[in-house]
């Protein structure tokens, strides 16, 4: 039992620290929220469809290097 409660808090500490350096939701619902993501409110997911960003990007990139953006 103690060596559960161990390896729960070992593997959730990676996740906290990655929580309070970039301030990003994460995967993991069960994951203590930071003080500043828990004053952000609920997590609203989006439907993405990343497929289409790889589609896009070449026509993205040929884009931006027309008007010379960097």
């Amino acid at each position: 039992m103690i060596a559960q409660a161990l390896k729960r808090t070992l593997l959730r500490m990676p996740i906290q620290w990655t929580l309070t350096l970039w301030s990003e939701f994460p995967v993991n619902s069960q994951a203590t929220l930071p003080e500043l993501l828990k004053s952000w409110g609920t997590f609203k997911r989006q439907n993405i469809d990343f497929a289409k960003y790889g589609e896009l990007n070449p026509k993205a990139v040929e884009i931006a290097n027309k008007v010379g953006w960097k």
